[in-house]
């Protein structure tokens, strides 16, 4: 998927990508999910 030599930034980028879900994924999913209510998701 990569070349080996760029192998750790890769890693490193997919690690800061699921460290930063949770504090940014978790406030935004509430919001949204404030925003249309539950029966919108089952839309």
């Amino acid at each position: 998927m990569t070349h080996p030599e760029r192998a750790g930034r890769a890693v490193s980028q997919a690690y800061l990508g699921s460290a930063a879900a949770t504090p940014f994924g978790i406030p935004l999913g509430t919001v949204a999910a404030n925003a249309i209510g539950w029966r919108g998701s089952a839309k």
